[in-house]
């Protein structure tokens, strides 16, 4: 079996970045004709977009750990964050930042861009949890295994954000092994081609694909989020069935498969180029290389999206530590095969909490946008009592169910519902269309990350 298969970062480059590489955080809206509309935001408007809470671990209680695996060394890496913390939070202090660079590993010049984007996205999202960055040899499967295995079996850390992946092979099941501990939450990018890639289509791994959002018009806190479709040219997020893995439990009987293989995205976030994140890297190298100037630059592709569900899944941990219940894990079964149907599963499965929430099965949008505002982040600040007071009994429907959870992402508006997928059999790209509840394009949609990660807490 082949352990020497090589991967690809999942990141996109604005396609205007030369054009468009100053300081200025703000997003702005500013449609083109012809052409996609474009919108950038910062390291805070990916809190608000989402209703990111802030939750730290209470006296004595276990501190959530989330790493970021990825290949190659970047010395500037931390002065970079610097920059971008100082720029987007500089009344607060800088998160816990820990980098291992494992023995080998030298710089890399395809990977400085996304190491950056990596670590300064997820110290947005949680900077009130340990993060690590591990920097493996190389980008190979063997190289990659190594790594993972050191954030969990040496770090101990509970949520893992991999923003990367390579086409489905029998032989990437070499890598398996690294994504069964059951103490875990494994994350990766479903990919930017409309192809779906390994190791998210694993049943192991949560799968996060991407979106677009705009504002509602200009200088809103209003937002719509959209499919992402860019077209074969610019690409669009990875969809579609795994040719691999057969359909998981937490999958069957939910609107919306109608396949006997592992269906894939699980959930999608911001990721498209157009309406990307502004991002800080000073290196000079790697900008030469991509003709782009170095600093703020603007950055998307589900490399984007997999390290804000990473890091809401760490939030979710945080709020489980502080109410003394074990942390998350992705993983469905600890002997994944091909064909593999475990005897049990973990009950704090994420896959399963989330295909099982109350509401999705029939769910579906009313009207042509999805739309959900961005409110005052103080409300969704937990004190220690609020920690102490969220509910340890299982969920009513009433309190928590789909349409709280999720933005369910179901526009018809220009060509915001539709996308492509590849289709193996005839070796040809098929368009898909969004409808109510999970479809192939966003999966289950892009979180409410106030009431999924309190939901979350429930199981």
């Amino acid at each position: 079996m082949n352990n020497k298969r090589a991967f690809r970062s999942n990141l996109k480059v604005n396609p205007s970045a030369k054009d468009s590489t100053s300081g200025d955080l703000t997003a702005n809206y500013e449609p083109k004709t012809p052409g996609p509309l474009q919108s950038f935001y910062n390291g805070k408007d990916l809190c608000n977009l989402y209703n990111i809470p802030s939750v730290k671990a209470l006296d004595g209680k276990t501190k959530t750990k989330i790493a970021t695996i990825g290949w190659g060394s970047y010395p500037g890496l931390i002065d970079d964050l610097g920059v971008f913390w100082n720029t987007n939070f500089p009344n607060d202090s800088m998160p816990s930042v820990t980098v291992h660079t494992m023995p080998g590993a030298e710089y890399s010049l395809d990977f400085t861009f996304e190491e950056c984007l990596d670590l300064q996205t997820i110290c947005a999202i949680n900077p009130n949890a340990d993060i690590y960055v591990i920097e493996a040899t190389s980008n190979n499967d063997r190289d990659l295994s190594s790594a993972i295995k050191y954030a969990t079996e040496t770090l101990k850390v509970d949520v893992i954000s991999m923003s990367w992946g390579g086409d489905e092979f029998v032989s990437n099941m070499f890598m398996d092994p690294v994504f069964t501990n059951t103490n875990v939450c494994y994350c990766a990018s479903s990919g930017d081609e409309y192809h779906l890639s390994h190791p998210s289509s694993n049943p192991n791994v949560i799968c996060v694909g991407g979106t677009a959002i705009l504002p509602i018009k200009n200088n809103s806190r209003n937002y719509s989020e959209y499919t992402w479709d860019n077209g074969l040219k610019s690409g669009g997020a990875g969809d579609g069935y795994s040719t691999i893995y057969e359909q998981p439990r937490y999958q069957k009987k939910i609107s919306g498969i109608d396949h006997t293989y592992r269906a894939v995205p699980d959930v999608s976030l911001i990721a498209d180029p157009y309406t990307g994140v502004n991002i800080y890297c000073s290196d000079i190298t790697a900008s030469l290389h991509y003709e782009i100037v170095p600093g703020w630059i603007r950055f998307g592709g589900t490399s984007l999206s997999c390290p804000v569900f990473a890091g809401i899944a760490s939030i979710a941990n945080q709020i489980r530590f502080n109410l003394d219940k074990p942390s998350l894990t992705s993983v469905y079964d600890s002997n994944l095969g091909i064909s593999s149907t475990p005897s049990t599963i973990p009950s704090n499965n994420l896959q399963t909490a989330i295909y099982n929430i109350p509401g999705l099965t029939n769910s579906f949008s009313v009207g042509i946008d999805s739309k959900f505002q961005s409110n005052d982040l103080s409300r969704f600040i937990f004190n220690d009592a609020q920690i102490n007071s969220l509910p340890s009994n299982k969920p009513s429907i009433g309190r928590y169910n789909y349409s709280n959870c999720f933005n369910d992402i179901n526009s018809k508006r220009m060509k915001g519902g539709s996308s492509l997928v590849y289709n193996d059999v005839t070796e040809k790209y098929e368009r898909i269309y969004t409808k109510g509840g999970y479809d192939l394009i966003t999966g289950l949609g892009s979180p409410n990350a106030v009431n999924l990660c309190d939901y979350l807490s429930t199981i």
